[in-house]
Formats: structure tokens, C-alpha cells, sequence
């Protein structure tokens, strides 16, 4: 028997470590292309110790804002876009992917040639159990006007692309599939592996409101979950530009802000539950006012630890860890007076992107130029960190871009036992967990919760809105529904999260008005 568990022992810790050294090999941000207009495109790629640049001409795509690729597990290009077509590793318009966002503003403003002006517009998805079908995530723009003012309307897109399909060089399977039937915010679009290691979730903020959307990406579609509603209030007017992230260990979520000219910068910082996908415990840091307040980007160190924003002029780092988030803020870099031989522009700071290096790389903004500023030692305090102004010479014209990539290297949480797939037997649980309901919904003092597993032990807990667990409690279900009171609770938003067997059942939104 000894012998036996030991055998299934040694057996676990080779699965758990064949796991993780699949996340750590994967390279699917291997290659980035920057190039605009008639300069032609300079691949960058991460092969070797040293990066590698070639330059193809002329111009096969115009890489704008609106810029992501994808690369095999084993680093080979295999699609990329700008927000209006997507290509394949032969520099040719994908099978049914010459126009992804349908809307008319790319036309109005002559963008159609040159890529989708949306900053982290667009994102590309991998799934480890599948190497051929990836979910490109993309973000459309429409400007309407009312009452005399022009708003924007953003519709939050998915394309599926199946690379087994036209003898290896790609089809989009499904096209500009709409996710969710409201607007999001425009931009700042990210993701982070779900606990599972299989699916993703993505936070996009609606717009005009204090609200957080959490969706759920697999390699089938992607839905709509849930709304976080978050502390602070968003001016009505200005929704927040710059660019949203996740820290690499997958534990925080953070977006960068400049909302207004002239207007104090900041950046919202939230625990994230990977299992959930709800945020907790928001802290806005307002950190400076600047004439140049929209120009704004952000990363985080691999060690999860500092946090890099680039403010036109300046680098700023924070440390995530410290006691006093803002105290710890120190500028790493002030930019050096240096402008583009060609087109005169100055090599200022705008976005900012981890690469497989462990490098973080900075594009140029506002002004058009041919160079990346990079952070060699991302992980080091200070000025230790190593910050190198316009190092690399991309040899084309980058229109501010940098490419937009999660971390596919964050493998499943470990000792987490949730997942969005549980089976029992031969029998999808999925399908029996759509049928709990929680009745009535708005409540007021009970709400019956119908459809549970029978004669198990089920564990209820109740969350704020800002991820603060309220109450838990195990029931001994001796038939499928049971009534929790409620009626200790003030109005508002909370969580019901249910469980048995460690097993993450099911997430429900509750509505308590007294």
C-alpha cells in the first residue's frame, strides 16, 4: 500500500510538473510587428538571447493601436492584426478576415488602411488543450451624437480562427460574433488565465458607469458573467484612456488613467479572484497632474511586484507590495531631449508591453518615431531597473503601437479545485448548474435557492460587490432548495457563491431592496 501511494504520488508531482513547464515553454507573444504607412514592417522576434529584427517591404499590414499577433506554442507567426483585417504567417488576408468590426467609423475617418485606432483594441487567445483554435477578441468604434455632443459607442466583438483549416494557413469560422448586448468602454482590452488554466477572463468597464463586466473566454465562445460594481465614480463625460493590465502572478488588476487634459493622473488597483473572476478591495492612486494627462501606459515587473507608468515625459515605478502605494513612487527615467533624425518628433513615453525577455518595452507618443525605449531590469528598485531611452532602432515608422498580450505562461492556480467544467460521472454538471435559480430576485428578508445537489454538503457564501466575503455557512442539503435569510442586509448588489466538495457550482448575482 506504501509502495502504491508513492507511485501515485511521484505520478501527480510528474503531471504537476509537465503542467507547468507547458506554460513556461509556450511563445505565443514570440513575434511583434510594428510598421505604418509605406515604411514597410519590422518583425521583432525573441528566438534567442538577443532579439532579432528583419524589415519586410513594402507594407504588408499598417500596425496602429489596434495591434496583436499570435505565434505558435513554439514561437512560428501565425496570425496577426491591426483591428481591421487579419493576416497569416504568409503576409496574406486570412480566410474570411479581410474586415473584423463591421462598423462605419473606420471609413468616415479614413482609418481602413491604416488599422483600428483603439489602444489595446484588440487581443488574441490561446487554449493549451487545443492548438489550433484561438479567439481573437476585438473592439469596434461608433460615434453618435446627442444633444449637441458626440459620444462613442464600443461594441465588444469575438472572432474564432481554426488554423487546421485552409491547408494550415487559417480560417475565421466565426466573425464578428457580438458578445454582450450592451457598449463597453473603448479600449483597454486584457485578459488573465482562469484558475482552471484553460479558459480566460476579461474585465471591461461599461461606459459612463461604475462598472466592472467580467466575461468568460473558452475555446467555444465568450460570454458575459457578471458586473463588478466598483467604488469610485468615473466622471460622466470622460472615460478613463490608457491601458488596463494584470499583474503576471494574476493577482491584481490595474488600469492606467489620464481621463482629461490638465486633469490629475491615477491608476485603479484590485485584488482579482481568478477562480471568479470578482474584484476586491479597489484603491484609486492619484499620483500627478500633468498638461500632457491622456498620454498614458503602463506594465507590470514579472515579479508582479513594481508597476511602471509612462507619462510622456517621465517613468514612474510603484511598488505594488508597499504599505503606502504612492509613497513609493519614484521616477526611473525623465525623457533625454532626444527627437527622430526623420520625422523630428521626440522620442517621449506612451505604451508599455512585458515581453518574453522579461523586458518591458515602451512605444513613442504622441509623435510618430522609429524607436522603443526599454526597461532591462524591470524586477529591481529604482533606478537599478535599468531604464535604456530609444535603444532600439525599429527601422520603420511606428504609428505609437505596441503589440497587446496577456501571460500565457500563467499555468492553473495551484490547490485551487474550481473550474467552469465539472463532471460527475459522464454527466456535464454545467447543465445542471444553469438551473439554480435564487427566487425571488430582487429580495428582501428570504430567498430560496432551488436546483442544489441533494444530500451533500453545500457551503453558501455571500460577497460584496467589492469581493468582501460577508458570511458563509455549510447546509446539509436533504432535498434540492433551501432558504437563506437575507434580511440582515441593506439594499444593494451582492454575490451568492456556491460550492460543495471544494467545487466551485455556480456564481449568482442578488438584488436586496428593503
Amino acid at each position: 500500500m506504501k509502495k502504491g501511494f508513492l507511485l501515485i504520488l511521484t505520478i501527480i508531482q510528474f503531471f504537476s510538473i509537465g503542467q507547468n513547464q507547458y506554460y513556461q515553454n509556450i511563445k505565443h507573444d514570440n513575434n511583434w510587428i510594428f510598421g505604418f504607412g509605406g515604411w514597410g514592417n519590422t518583425f521583432m522576434t525573441f528566438d534567442s538571447n538577443k532579439i532579432q529584427l528583419q524589415r519586410i517591404k513594402p507594407t504588408k499590414l499598417s500596425m496602429s493601436y489596434c495591434a496583436s499577433t499570435m505565434s505558435d506554442i513554439n514561437g512560428n507567426l501565425l496570425f496577426f492584426t491591426n483591428g481591421v483585417s487579419i493576416m497569416n504567417k504568409d503576409f496574406k488576408i486570412i480566410k474570411n478576415g479581410k474586415r473584423i468590426n463591421p462598423g462605419p467609423y473606420m471609413e468616415l475617418y479614413n482609418w481602413t488602411d491604416d488599422g483600428l485606432p483603439i489602444i489595446q483594441g484588440s487581443l488574441a487567445l490561446s487554449f493549451p488543450k487545443n492548438d489550433s483554435i484561438f479567439q481573437l477578441l476585438h473592439l469596434d468604434l461608433w460615434d453618435y451624437s446627442k444633444e449637441k455632443a458626440l459620444y462613442s459607442y464600443s461594441p465588444f466583438y469575438y472572432s474564432t480562427i481554426n488554423m487546421k483549416m485552409n491547408n494550415g494557413l487559417g480560417e475565421v469560422t466565426h466573425l464578428n460574433t457580438f458578445v454582450y448586448k450592451d457598449s463597453v468602454s473603448s479600449g483597454q482590452l486584457t485578459a488573465c488565465r482562469h484558475a482552471n488554466g484553460r479558459d480566460w477572463w476579461v474585465l471591461l468597464k461599461k461606459p459612463y458607469k461604475r462598472i466592472y463586466s467580467s466575461y468568460l473566454v473558452t475555446e467555444d465562445t465568450v460570454v458575459f458573467k457578471f458586473d463588478n460594481l466598483i467604488q469610485i465614480q468615473t466622471d460622466t463625460f470622460n472615460e478613463p484612456y490608457g491601458q488596463s493590465m494584470f499583474t503576471p502572478n494574476g493577482e491584481k488588476f490595474i488600469s492606467v488613467s489620464g481621463p482629461e487634459l490638465k486633469k490629475s493622473e491615477y491608476f485603479d488597483i484590485y485584488n482579482f479572484d481568478r477562480c471568479n473572476g470578482l474584484l476586491a478591495n479597489h484603491q484609486r492612486i492619484i499620483f500627478n497632474d500633468s498638461s500632457y494627462g491622456i498620454v498614458l501606459g503602463g506594465a507590470v515587473s514579472p515579479n508582479s511586484r513594481y508597476l511602471y507608468v509612462s507619462r510622456y515625459d517621465y517613468i514612474l515605478q510603484f511598488d505594488l507590495e508597499a504599505n503606502d502605494i504612492l509613497a513609493s513612487m519614484d521616477t526611473v527615467a525623465k525623457y533625454d531631449g532626444f527627437k527622430s533624425p526623420v520625422t523630428g518628433c521626440p522620442t517621449t513615453f506612451f505604451l508599455s508591453q512585458l515581453a518574453p525577455d522579461g523586458k518591458i518595452y515602451i512605444s513613442v507618443g504622441p509623435c510618430a518615431t522609429e524607436y522603443l525605449t526599454v526597461i532591462n531590469e524591470p524586477d529591481l528598485k529604482g533606478k537599478d531597473c535599468d531604464v535604456q531611452q530609444h535603444a532600439i532602432y525599429l527601422g520603420v515608422n511606428n504609428h505609437f503601437m505596441i503589440p497587446n498580450f496577456p501571460n500565457y505562461k500563467l499555468g492553473a492556480l495551484k490547490g485551487s479545485g474550481c473550474d467552469t467544467l465539472v463532471m460527475v460521472g459522464n454527466k456535464d454538471l454545467n447543465n445542471v448548474l444553469d438551473k439554480i435559480t435564487l427566487v425571488p430576485n430582487p429580495a428582501s428578508d428570504i430567498v430560496q435557492l432551488s436546483n442544489l445537489p441533494t444530500n451533500e454538503i453545500v457551503k453558501i457564501e455571500i460577497f460584496s460587490t467589492q469581493g468582501y466575503l460577508l458570511d458563509s455557512k455549510n447546509f446539509n442539503t436533504t432535498s434540492s432548495s433551501l432558504d437563506l435569510n437575507v434580511q440582515n442586509y441593506t439594499s444593494g448588489i451582492y454575490f451568492i457563491r456556491i460550492s460543495n466538495n471544494n467545487q466551485l457550482l455556480t456564481t449568482r448575482k442578488l438584488v436586496i431592496i428593503k
